[in-house]
């Protein structure tokens, strides 16, 4: 996940295809994604 998340960073450096607000908002749905799915696995809030 965290290799992910630093090939996306890497993406928006060099100027990524998609619009700057698309990625954004899939890069917020991926996080809650993630956030949910640690929550259910661990019992614990974030």
């Amino acid at each position: 996940i965290a290799k992910t998340i630093e090939a996306e960073r890497d993406n928006m450096a060099y100027g990524s295809p998609q619009p700057h607000e698309q990625l954004l908002k899939a890069k917020i749905e991926d996080f809650l994604e993630l956030k949910r799915i640690i929550e259910k696995e661990t019992g614990d809030i974030i």
